[in-house]
């Protein structure tokens, strides 16, 4: 992985001087409201898709051998709650010289926004990825900051499948300037008896407009467990208001 560190280290330097974006789901003025994109990090945040429209994120995640199309289709219907659906897409990956091509594993969650006062917002996520090994739960808590230098997302929790539970984490940071730019810094993880992949990631996203958000972000494996590297280019879009 030595070879990956100065790429590393520039990432993280350009993040620094950059800027938050700003995740409000503020309606005023009429139209759609504010996308609130929570790719293209591992790490969530505490707020919710503008209550009562339907909001889709989606992209292209590529590594050594193997790309997929991730999709998350959410909607806020009722008070503080989100539900979204999920998928792999399509995945392509290539094994001992044969490539292969098949639809990913679906998924559910659900996300309640416990509290959102002042600089503070805290929501709990609940998930379940029905795979082909059997269904894998994971429940995190969702905590976020916004300090007035920029914005700090938290996701702690576990991942139980098929007899095996881990613990996942992952902290991330998004430094504020005002501009449709925004670009963030992030080290996330796994953690099981026998298997523990540790990442950075670095990404940038931008505010087409503010229900349509495009992203980019480069992801380094820092562990045995990891892969060496990914890279993902994605969208975040308010769709319709559906209730």
């Amino acid at each position: 992985m030595r070879k990956f560190f100065p790429v590393l280290a520039t990432l993280f330097v350009i993040s620094l001087p950059a800027a938050g974006q700003d995740r409000t789901d503020d309606n005023a003025g009429g139209g759609l409201p504010a996308a609130n994109p929570t790719r293209p990090s591992a790490a969530d945040n505490a707020f919710l898709t503008a209550p009562g429209y339907l909001e889709v994120e989606t992209g292209l995640l590529l590594s050594d051998g193997f790309y997929s199309i991730p999709t998350l289709v959410k909607a806020s219907l009722v008070h503080n709650f989100e539900f979204g659906f999920l998928m792999s897409g399509l995945i392509n990956h290539t094994s001992k010289g044969v490539t292969s091509t098949e639809i990913g594993d679906p998924g559910i969650q659900a996300k309640y926004q416990f509290m959102n006062e002042g600089n503070t917002a805290v929501a709990g996520v609940a998930r379940l990825d029905f795979a082909d090994g059997g269904t894998r739960f994971t429940a995190t808590a969702v905590p976020t900051l916004t300090p007035f230098f920029g914005q700090f997302d938290g996701t702690f929790g576990f991942t139980t499948w098929s007899g095996t539970t881990s613990l996942v984490y992952a902290v991330a940071f998004a430094p504020v300037m005002p501009s449709p730019v925004s670009v963030y810094g992030e080290f996330y993880g796994e953690s099981a008896s026998n298997y523990s992949p540790f990442y950075f990631d670095a990404g940038v996203l931008f505010s087409v407009s503010r229900d349509f958000v495009v992203d980019a972000a480069f992801f380094i494996g820092l562990s045995d467990d990891a892969a060496d590297w990914q890279i993902q280019v994605g969208l975040t879009k308010v769709l319709a208001k559906v209730l």
